[in-house]
């Protein structure tokens, strides 16, 4: 039985997005790692909470809403339980059925409170991050800023993140990735490397995708 078509629990969900205008451009990114499998756990089981970290101009939401029907009432009228939250630097259009939380720097404690105060419970089941820094032109600088906005929604993920939960990432394939991934191996079950058909064959860009969350008992 698909959990996308029979949602009955409470779930949460952050996205924070890239920040590239092209709404279209970033929905068929994420479409992309859903209709190739490599997100079968995290959009299908794991997207009840969702929390979206870089999230304008609002596709991935968009994407997380339209699978989980939050802008539509259950069969018996009822509003769903689930929460999608999407969070960026950028100015992002309201979405309806999600919470939206535009020109915000998520990586500030003030702006992660609040995103925990929409969470049940304060957890998320499932984190997305479309982050990346603007180009500079000096590609390592660029690959160092991106890093450490992954640093922290993976941080952010490590308070929030419910046992078993799922973590997706944008990074730019590079021997820091390298060391990134291990970090992933330590502390979910399974990660996996994907490069959406709809990226650019050129790019460098690839998705991180981690299930199977387990809290250790030392700080990351």
């Amino acid at each position: 039985m698909s959990l996308v078509n029979n949602v009955r629990f409470t779930y949460g969900i952050l996205l924070v997005p890239t920040g590239n205008n092209d709404r279209l451009a970033n929905g068929t990114t994420l479409m992309s790692l859903v209709n190739n499998g490599w997100l079968i756990h995290g959009i299908r089981s794991c997207l009840r909470l969702k929390n979206d970290c870089g999230a304008a101009p609002g596709s991935w939401t968009q994407v997380v809403v339209n699978k989980l029907k939050l802008d539509k009432e259950t069969a018996d009228g009822k509003p769903r339980k689930g929460v999608a939250i999407a969070v960026d630097l950028q100015h992002i259009e309201s979405i309806k059925g999600a919470i939206v939380i535009p020109e915000s720097d998520f990586t500030q404690l003030e702006v992660q409170e609040k995103i925990k105060s929409f969470l049940p419970s304060g957890q998320a089941n499932t984190i997305l991050s479309d982050m990346a820094p603007k180009a500079s032109g000096t590609p390592e600088l660029d690959s160092a800023a991106l890093m450490r906005l992954v640093y922290s929604a993976l941080k952010f993920s490590y308070m929030v993140l419910k046992n078993n939960g799922t973590f997706v990432c944008k990074v730019w394939d590079g021997q820091d990735v390298d060391k990134f991934y291990q970090t992933l191996q330590n502390l979910f079950t399974n990660v996996k490397r994907c490069k959406p058909k709809a990226s650019r064959s050129d790019s460098s860009e690839l998705y991180l995708i981690a299930t199977g969350f387990k809290r250790p008992e030392n700080k990351i």
